[in-house]
């Protein structure tokens, strides 16, 4: 657990005699920008275009009005990129309330996955400034990973540690697996001939992470489902053979290693269906259908 320290942006005075001490100012703009930029370095939150202090109003060198609490907003701004605006809100000395723009940031990246790093920075900004020296804690972990990454520690749990946990840790570990930011779960269809006429279908969502490994290394044939049915060879599950329905109305069969992208526990998760080749085209083109 780690105790977080947000920023003493007042200036109080030494105790007098009876330890009783004074608000006599606040900490100087540039002061408190500087701390606020390398806070974020240290914790790699830094946006990668710019992260600026505004001068439309006031010197760096002038204290920070006593603010009354700091606005930290993301916004799609007018150019590419995603923006961070933060703004001091205070009352000046006729008693009206302003609001000053103190920092702006900015990312040149668009996607979703920007957007919730900008406002991740922005949460950050705004408990350091908020908090007026407070401290809080904080239990849980923030992890973020690219695709590649996700895939790579996905597969290395699960060769390494699934096959030998008991179901319920292996159910802890793929509920935790499923958390991933950027991983989102999709709907597949396996099948494999077990016997002559005797054939499985196995239903289970699948990371997209893996799903797109999966389909890039894989042999594909396309055609109609009876046929891509008909070619399968007896082979007891050593290839997956993934079924998809294609915009054309036809279907594609991709076909790989099961030992690269499939795993014992898997064939515990999902559902499998077994049946003659009639039965599973039928299920497949209902399961379409959905």
């Amino acid at each position: 657990m780690a105790t977080i320290k947000s920023f003493e942006v007042d200036r109080w005075s030494e105790k007098d005699e009876k330890g009783r001490v004074k608000h006599i100012g606040m900490l100087k703009m540039g002061e408190v920008f500087e701390m606020l930029k390398e806070h974020l370095l240290s914790k790699d939150m830094l946006p990668d275009e710019y992260f600026l202090i505004s001068k439309n109003d006031w010197n760096e060198d002038w204290e920070l009005p006593d603010y009354d609490y700091a606005i930290c907003i993301p916004n799609f701004g007018g150019s590419e990129g995603i923006y961070l605006d933060i703004s001091l809100v205070y009352d000046d000395e006729q008693k009206q309330r302003r609001h000053m723009r103190f920092v702006t940031g900015k990312t040149l990246e668009e996607s979703a996955d920007a957007f919730l790093k900008m406002a991740r920075i922005a949460a950050e900004c705004s408990l350091m400034l908020n908090g007026h020296g407070s401290r809080y804690r904080k239990s849980d972990v923030d992890v973020s990973l690219n695709p590649a990454q996700t895939l790579y520690l996905t597969d290395l749990l699960e060769k390494k540690f699934v096959n030998s946990m008991d179901p319920n840790d292996r159910d802890m570990l793929s509920g935790l697996l499923k958390q991933f930011v950027c991983v989102s779960c999709v709907p597949v269809m396996a099948v494999c001939r077990q016997e002559d006429n005797l054939f499985s279908l196995w239903l289970h969502d699948m990371p997209d992470v893996r799903l797109d490994a999966l389909i890039l290394g894989s042999f594909v044939q396309k055609g109609k489902l009876e046929d891509l049915m008909e070619s399968l060879p007896v082979d007891g599950g050593q290839h997956l053979c993934l079924i998809r329905e294609e915009k054309t109305g036809e279907y594609s069969l991709h076909t790989c290693d099961a030992g690269k992208f499939y795993h014992s526990v898997h064939g515990q998760e999902g559902r499998r269906l077994f049946g003659t080749k009639e039965e599973i085209i039928h299920e497949v083109k209902s399961q379409g259908g959905k």
